[in-house]
């Protein structure tokens, strides 16, 4: 189910039913809501991304740039790189990655899921 903000991304609510085993952990539950924010995704930090996937800091930034959902050239006028640049840039990402496209590109980071953590840069 998506719930939406009036800004932001939305929320995806995944609702399940228990096992009869784990219903019995839970007591008096049958099902329960697996909440994803979309926001807290949309927050991976550059350094996060240089340490999993080894990408320079400038390759990144364009990766966060990209899973914000900007294009290509958004990203790099959002960067002060010419587009050429970052067209190099992101088929280093790419390699480093092993994607082949900016959908997968998105859908490995995204699939991180690592939350904003402002006291690392």
């Amino acid at each position: 189910m998506v719930l939406p903000r009036r800004i932001g991304r939305p929320i995806i609510a995944y609702p399940s039913r228990l096992s009869s085993a784990a219903s019995e952990a839970f007591a008096f539950c049958r099902g329960l809501v697996v909440f994803v924010d979309l926001e807290t995704k949309a927050n991976l930090i550059a350094g996060d991304l240089r340490r999993v996937f080894n990408l320079t800091t400038a390759e990144a930034r364009l990766a966060d740039c990209l899973l914000r959902e900007e294009s290509l050239k958004a990203a790099a006028e959002s960067l002060s790189v010419a587009t050429s640049t970052a067209r190099n840039q992101l088929k280093a990402i790419y390699q480093k990655t092993s994607t082949h496209s900016q959908g997968q590109l998105i859908a490995l980071i995204a699939r991180l899921g690592t939350p904003h953590r402002p006291d690392v840069a």
